[in-house]
Parts: structure tokens; sequence; C-alpha cells
């Protein structure tokens, strides 16, 4: 996974210099018009929300603090309440895992892998959204499953950690949906004029 570089500023994945779809771009491919009804002020502010939560998260799982604004403490709380409450097992937590798919030619970056006791591997994806799309999560999970899988690692489990306005949260287990995913993959290079 050394060969992958990610742009930040145009969410642009390059494996060996060359440019790969994201999973998000994959999966958006087949979810035409999902977001149009949807303001760009709202948009555009639950993706502020999400970025300085992760942040926190990631700095919090390396070096277990971080700072955050008052308007996004309560995610964070959920987060902690979250960890102190499920961290027994763990022996690794990685955060923002960048994970390319060596066969089919995509990217993306994992929020949480964590390697438990038993050596096992799951993935966690944490949204910060007012409503939870599972048949996204699903799909995003699963590509990141197939992604690991193709670099020779295995994935046991799948959550989704819905961290809430008000200090609260879900852990719910995701279902493997990667037929799916393959279906959103060929519509992707099928518009791209890949197929």
């Amino acid at each position: 996974m050394n060969d992958l570089e990610f742009k930040e500023e145009t969410h642009q994945y390059f494996h060996k210099g060359l440019e790969v779809p994201s999973v998000t771009q994959i999966i958006s491919a087949s979810n035409q018009g999902a977001l149009d009804n949807i303001p760009t002020s709202i948009l555009d502010n639950a993706s502020e929300r999400g970025t300085a939560v992760h942040q926190a998260i990631e700095f919090y799982n390396k070096y277990k603090f971080a700072n955050i604004s008052e308007e996004y403490k309560p995610y964070f709380e959920a987060y902690q309440d979250w960890y102190n409450k499920n961290s027994f097992p763990f022996i690794e937590v990685k955060s923002e895992v960048q994970v390319y798919h060596k066969v089919l030619n995509y990217a993306g970056t994992i929020d949480m892998l964590i390697t438990d006791t038993m050596e096992e591997k799951t993935l966690v994806d944490i949204k910060t959204t007012n409503e939870l799309n599972m048949k996204y999560v699903a799909l995003q999970l699963s590509a990141y499953k197939e992604a690991l899988a193709s670099q020779g690692i295995k994935v046991r489990n799948m959550y989704v950690l819905w961290l809430k306005k008000d200090g609260t949260y879900e852990y719910i287990g995701v279902p493997d949906k990667k037929n799916i995913f393959m279906y959103s993959l060929l519509l992707y290079n099928f518009w791209k004029g890949e197929l």
C-alpha cells in the first residue's frame, strides 16, 4: 500500500502515479441524485463536522487526548464513551488507513481498522450524520474489506459507529454487500467508458 498517494485538497488517489477512483466516487456513480435535494450549506456543515470529529478521533487514538471545538464536543465525547466501553480486547487501533485494491484498481480511506487479542480484524466506519444511511455504509465497508483482502488482510467484522449530537452513539453491525458494490464498480466503469 506504499505506492498509494492521496491528495486531500482534491480528494484524489494515485497508485504508482496513476489516478484511481475512490470508493466514494464509485458508490456515488450508482447513487445519482441522492443528495440533490439537500442544500449545499447543510452538506458543507456536515462535511466540516465530520472532518473535525474524525481528526480528533485520529489524534485521540494515537495520543489519548484531543482538542475539539465546543460545537462538536458531544460527538467526540460519544466516541470516548464507546472507546472506554469497548477497547478492552483491542491490541491495535489504526485510524485513517488508506487502502488500494490490487486487482480492481480503486482506493479509499478506512476510518478505523482494529486488531483484537485474537488477531482478528474489524472495520469501523464513523458517521456524524443526522440520519444513518446503512445501505451506503454497507457498500463502503464492503469495498474496504475487499481491498484489504486483495492485500492479504482478512476482515472478520464490520461496524458503523454512529456518533450523535446529543453525545450518545449506536454501534451497529454492518452486513457484507460485496456483490452490490461490484455492481456499483461495473456501473462506474461503464459511465467512465471503460466497459
